[in-house]
């Protein structure tokens, strides 16, 4: 919520933040992935805010995707014409 409250701030003077989203998985609780062009727009966003500890670590292609896969679902077989439910 304080990168949200202060990319609306930064919109608002006209000095957007180069950050194009920030996440969070269940899977990885007490960490958060930004999401941008360049690792400095990273640092820029996460400047003076109190919970972001300055250690940084850039995710290899290969595991951007899989720290959103839930195991739970793998086990699931969903069949044709079958209502599911997305949480």
């Amino acid at each position: 919520m304080a990168l949200l409250n202060k990319s609306i701030d930064f919109a608002k003077r006209g000095q957007p933040l180069s950050i194009l989203s920030v996440t969070s998985s269940d899977s990885t609780e007490g960490y958060i992935f930004i999401e941008a062009f360049k690792e400095i727009h990273v640092k820029e966003a996460c400047g003076n805010l109190h919970f972001v500890f300055n250690s940084f670590t850039l995710l290899p292609t290969e595991q951007m995707t899989s720290v959103y896969q839930n195991d739970k679902a793998k086990n699931n077989q969903v069949e044709r014409r079958q209502w599911v439910r997305i949480k």
